[in-house]
């Protein structure tokens, strides 16, 4: 007596369409919830700072999420730098790791919308240089708006070469880590990172 002939399990391709929904809906409850609880932390208190510790949190998730993405987008670029064509099969997957620079900015804004307010301290740099630029400006109103014991001409001797040097790069400094600029340098990277992604 033979025994029966089974053939092959048909296994066939996994229905990923089928549970997708359901991927979404549990992601989309997860992201409520995370913003209910980072809600409280960005409250203004009354010492008018922003909770540092959702600041900094922002930024290290930021950070994390772009050096990955930027990982990704560099392995891209330089497989096709080199023409590679072993690497396809895993280059869709950093195709599709890198296109996370389109939105990883609205992690960052956040702490670019605290900066501007002045509503944290997170880069004391920045906020120390806008203070000496402000002072600054206040001193050399005050220096040549003095009318002084010589017949209200300026009283302040010329600054030497090396001072005159010194205040120059320091304010090349402070042009450097001000607000403006640091926004304008976070937009150039981004939309640069975004065009690299989406063409490549």
């Amino acid at each position: 007596m033979s025994a029966a002939h089974h053939g092959p399990i048909e296994l066939g391709p996994r229905n990923v369409e089928a549970v997708l929904p359901t991927i979404k809906r549990y992601a989309m409850i997860l992201f409520v919830v995370g913003l209910m609880l980072a809600v409280p932390g960005m409250i203004v208190v009354p010492s008018g700072q922003v909770g540092d510790t959702v600041i900094r949190s922002l930024l290290v998730c930021g950070a994390f999420y772009a050096s990955i993405s930027l990982g990704a987008l560099f392995f891209v670029i330089v497989q096709h730098i080199v023409k590679a064509g072993w690497s396809v099969v895993v280059r869709r997957v950093a195709e599709g790791i890198s296109l996370n620079v389109t939105w990883v900015w609205l992690i960052l804004a956040p702490i670019v919308a605290a900066i501007g307010l002045g509503a944290t301290d997170i880069y004391p740099a920045m906020a120390s240089h806008d203070t000496h630029a402000a002072a600054d400006e206040h001193g050399d109103a005050g220096e040549h708006g003095d009318a002084g014991e010589h017949g209200g001409h300026a009283t302040a001797l010329p600054a030497a070469g090396a001072e005159h040097g010194e205040h120059h790069m320091d304010h090349a400094k402070q042009v450097y880590l001000s607000f403006p600029v640091y926004v304008g340098k976070l937009a150039v990277c981004f939309l640069s990172w975004i065009v690299l992604a989406v063409t490549y």
